[in-house]
């Protein structure tokens, strides 16, 4: 997305300690769902997407910097991220001395495709800068312009 960060979402089925290798980072996740996003360089949570009410599925960053983001079942939506806010996030977490986590909720709701397992970028076949988006589920792929 941005240099020296990474965009994250986990999902845990309970509250045991996963075994972690030794060259491994333990992150703090300030938020039980949602998108983290991760400066590798001070190993820390700079933000968080948090729009979904769910688990977070997908994560497709697009071309143009703008980020969609697909929920799990119960929240069923994919919400688009605006270039600026998460530019902004990353910015502003840099400037800071603080160590302090932002967390954004100023996202657009996607009215289709509802639940999905996947998304991809379908960029122009000539060049330009159009693309689509390819969203998977169960046996069912469509694609949005």
């Amino acid at each position: 997305l941005h240099d020296d960060f990474v965009a994250v979402s986990i999902s845990r089925k309970s509250n045991e300690e996963m075994p972690v290798p030794s060259s491994a980072v333990r992150l703090q996740m300030p938020v039980a769902r949602g998108v983290y996003m991760v400066d590798t360089e001070s190993a820390s949570v700079r933000a968080v997407l948090d729009g979904h009410r769910d688990r977070v599925t997908c994560i497709c960053p697009l071309p143009d910097g703008r980020l969609l983001t697909a929920g799990g079942k119960f929240d069923a939506t994919v919400q688009l991220w605006n270039s600026e806010t998460l530019t902004n996030a990353v910015t502003k977490s840099r400037d800071d001395d603080e160590d302090e986590t932002m967390i954004l909720n100023e996202s657009k709701q996607m009215k289709k495709p509802g639940y999905v397992f996947d998304l991809i970028v379908l960029p122009d076949s000539n060049g330009s800068a159009v693309f689509a988006i390819a969203a998977a589920r169960y046996n069912t792929i469509n694609i949005l312009i």
